[in-house]
């Protein structure tokens, strides 16, 4: 969160005109349109995070998550496994029509759900001070205490986002032009 993931999709998405797969996307449709992965998700965390309309509170699930690691976990059980299926199947759509030289995944878990759906990995990292600005979060949550258990040894690129736009979209093209 905070580390320029989203701005470095959109700098290849306008220079490269490749889909990007955004994984936070597929994760809401997945809580809002999946009836047994809803009820999963009732099961395991109770009313509480239930609306009047059957739907999940997302805002109350983050609130109970993020304050248990076990409870992550066992939400990550449910969601993670679904996510992939779902990519899986954007990624397979996408090969048959053969009009793009790549795809892009934007996902802040890749390494808890599988990165073997892809070929490179590019990691986007920032300094906290940054990373805290950019969230307006002055607070180290669960999350990036989890990032930071990141397998180095899959990943082929490292962009360190600390500086301006035009920066960083010089540091992705070179990537791009090394993998094209």
């Amino acid at each position: 969160m905070g580390s320029g993931k989203s701005e470095v999709c959109k700098i290849i998405k306008k220079l490269y005109k490749v889909p990007i797969i955004y994984s936070d996307k597929i994760a809401k449709y997945i809580y809002k349109i999946d009836e047994r992965v809803k009820q999963k998700i009732f099961n395991k965390f109770g009313k509480e995070i239930k609306t009047g309309e059957n739907k999940i509170d997302i805002k109350r699930l983050r609130e109970i998550v993020i304050k248990d690691e076990k409870k992550l976990d066992e939400l990550e059980q449910i969601i993670h496994p679904e996510i992939y299926k779902k990519e899986k199947e954007i990624i397979k759509f996408f090969k048959r029509k053969k009009k793009y030289k790549f795809l892009v995944i934007e996902n802040a878990i890749l390494f808890k759900v599988d990165s073997k759906l892809c070929d490179i990995i590019i990691l986007v990292k920032t300094s906290e001070k940054i990373r805290q600005k950019r969230t307006k979060k002055n607070k180290k949550n669960l999350f990036t205490k989890r990032q930071k258990n990141i397998i180095i040894n899959k990943i082929n690129f490292i962009i360190t986002n600390n500086g301006s736009k035009k920066e960083l979209e010089e540091k992705v093209k070179k990537i791009i032009e090394k993998i094209k």
